[in-house]
């Protein structure tokens, strides 16, 4: 994935938040990274390293281009930093991104004059930043022009069960198309003549509910990479090759030693990758089996910090704010003392009891112990060998 030579130190201070500042820190952070660099490319402390095991896609700079990054290689954007996804299944069953002459899995129904084919459409794949991951420069084509009623396709690949699923796809024509499923209808929009991602989230009526896109009368859609997914939000595209397809999440790890002790601040500078919807966790400290640990959770416009010791809460803090991002927030605490800051704003204090001795590394994207994986884009983080108090946590986080 692309890594950006870091700029000196003090170009990168000089520059205001408006710009895409990095974080400001007080000094003594005993790690810290700025991610729209690379993984690893400008920062001190510990090496980071990432984990997804399996190949994902994603832009990585300014363009619209989708690239490839390869097993356990982390996808840094150049304004953004690092993406973090949960792990997801595209259920449909179909060759979603290169298209198959025998249309493997697709079904059209509807009025009986629309046609489904595979169309070469190279350039318009290229323009919208598709050529990587739609390498043929096919896609599909539901032409319904000489229709007087709605025509649609669905995907074989069914949901499995009732609970939400997303479904998306890239679309363009003219006329209207609605993305949906087979068993609850999605809102219809007007196509144009670049491909464009629509997506819904929708409750299935059943557990046999697959991806649909449906067209109305003298409509014609070229559409692909259709993506059906048990998630509240619609992730980066997953390719399939005629069965359903699982991409695995994204997380960071480093060594504890040295960096997170009983007193310390973490501080970060995140976007969400959905509004309203759970999040996960983007910071913990949590070992594999364990019911210890420090962690960040944000759901909806409310981030939470929580502090465990052997199963015993030790703080829990919440703060309403989180907005479209990127949003700061920080978490600090010491022995009788906890408090945390979003966007500027101090929260109150709780009490704290914590042991770090037993807990090897910090995870960036995950609690800790690779449950409840982040959805979203992490900027930067820093953290502090001592509890930062309130007026540079409500600057730190500015």
């Amino acid at each position: 994935m692309r890594v950006h030579p870091a700029p000196p130190v003090a170009a990168l201070a000089a520059r205001c938040r408006s710009r895409g500042a990095p974080l400001a820190h007080p000094d003594g952070a005993t790690a810290q990274r700025d991610f729209r660099y690379g993984l690893n490319g400008h920062g001190t402390g510990p090496q980071v390293n990432f984990i997804r095991a399996s190949t994902a896609w994603a832009s990585v700079d300014g363009t619209n281009v989708l690239v490839e990054a390869a097993l356990n290689a982390a996808r840094t954007h150049s304004d953004h930093g690092l993406l973090v996804e949960p792990t997801v299944t595209n259920k449909c069953a179909n060759f979603n991104a290169n298209p198959d002459a025998g249309l493997t899995n697709l079904t059209r129904a509807g009025d009986a004059a629309a046609t489904l084919a595979r169309t070469p459409d190279a350039t318009r794949l290229g323009s919208a930043g598709l050529a990587g991951i739609c390498a043929s420069g096919y896609v599909f084509r539901l032409d319904n022009t000489a229709g007087t009623g709605e025509a649609w396709v669905t995907v074989a690949g069914a949901t499995g069960n009732t609970t939400d699923h997303t479904v998306s796809a890239y679309v363009r024509g003219s006329g209207n198309v609605s993305v949906e499923l087979s068993g609850a209808a999605g809102a219809a929009v007007a196509l144009s003549g670049e491909y464009v991602r629509r997506s819904a989230t929708l409750t299935p009526a059943t557990a046999a509910d697959t991806f649909k896109l449906r067209v109305s009368a003298g409509s014609v859609c070229y559409f692909v990479l259709n993506q059906c997914e048990a998630h509240a939000a619609a992730t980066s595209p997953i390719v399939t090759a005629g069965s359903a397809t699982l991409r695995y999440a994204d997380y960071a790890t480093a060594s504890r030693a040295g960096v997170i002790a009983d007193e310390g601040t973490v501080v970060m500078e995140l976007t969400p990758g959905a509004t309203g919807i759970d999040l996960g966790r983007p910071f913990g400290t949590y070992p594999t089996g364990g019911s210890s640990g420090v962690y960040l959770a944000v759901s909806g416009t409310t981030v939470t910090l929580q502090g465990w010791e052997a199963g015993a809460l030790q703080f829990n803090l919440s703060m309403a704010g989180v907005g479209g991002g990127p949003n700061r927030v920080a978490m600090a605490w010491r022995p009788g003392h906890a408090q945390g800051a979003l966007n500027g704003t101090v929260s109150a204090t709780d009490s704290a009891v914590l042991d770090m001795d037993h807990r090897a590394a910090f995870a960036i994207g995950t609690r800790g112990d690779a449950s409840f994986p982040f959805f979203g884009w992490i900027r930067a983080f820093a953290i502090y060998p001592r509890a930062l108090e309130s007026i540079e946590l409500a600057g730190v986080t500015a």
